[in-house]
């Protein structure tokens, strides 16, 4: 195993995107300290390994980037090492982002902002709803400079055998 880099801070959409994976149960734990996340329209299946000290994902963002990739943010969110509103996380069902993204050119904030416009309601105005996942993000970038980065085994073309 190669020695461990820091992560790229992602976009914030990573916080929504996850929220619909986790809501949604697309995911599933195996053995030896793996979780796999399935993409919005199932056409892929990312696998994140789980460290002691850190993560390894074959998701585009994580594996060609370096940018940490919300099938790790899943991670965190079922590590309990961050915390969210699972409330507000329901709102989230059933978004298809690779529609989506692909929809605003892969904009991810006109792809974010277009969603929250859509989940929103009378009990979680658009505001609420963007300020708790501002709130999420900001417990992301703290942990960071805790959780080392490993190069996935498996390769981003092997995500795509569904």
């Amino acid at each position: 195993m190669k020695e461990a880099k820091k992560w790229k801070i992602p976009h914030i959409i990573k916080i929504p995107e996850a929220y619909t994976a986790l809501i949604d149960e697309r995911y599933k734990r195996e053995d030896g300290g793996r979780l796999i996340v399935f993409s919005s329209d199932y056409s892929k299946q990312y696998t994140v390994t789980i460290y002691d000290d850190g993560y390894a994902s074959n998701d585009n963002m994580s594996y060609n980037k370096g940018i940490l990739g919300y099938p790790i943010v899943v991670s965190l969110i079922l590590e309990n090492k961050i915390v969210i509103d699972r409330e507000i996380a329901s709102l989230f069902s059933k978004i298809n982002w690779t529609e989506t993204n692909i929809k605003y050119d892969k904009n991810f904030t006109l792809s974010m902002e277009a969603v929250i416009k859509a989940v929103s309601n009378e009990i979680y105005s658009y505001d609420a709803v963007y300020m708790n996942i501002q709130n999420v993000y900001i417990q992301l970038k703290k942990l960071l400079n805790e959780i080392k980065r490993y190069e996935s085994s498996i390769s981003f073309k092997d995500s795509m055998n569904i």
